[in-house]
């Protein structure tokens, strides 16, 4: 299969699985993992990782903007 095809194909299916932070970061973390010679498994872990990480915060601001608090304040306002 042609490379371009195989990537647009996996760039597709990434969409429909709505791994969004995966799908633009696998090829730098691509060209990290060959460079800094990092296991299969360790290059998996970081996408999935940031992907994980990414979902948590999103899911924090989606939960704070939920609350419609009058007024945002952070440690040091108090």
């Amino acid at each position: 299969m042609n490379p371009n095809a195989e990537a647009l194909r996996l760039d597709t299916q990434l969409e429909h699985l709505h791994l969004n932070h995966i799908r633009a970061e696998y090829r730098n973390a691509a060209a990290q993992a060959a460079d800094q010679h990092w296991s299969h498994q360790d290059y998996l872990a970081r996408l999935v990782d940031g992907e994980a990480t990414r979902r948590e915060l999103r899911s924090i601001e989606r939960r704070v903007a939920a609350a419609r608090f009058p007024i945002l304040k952070t440690m040091e306002d108090f």
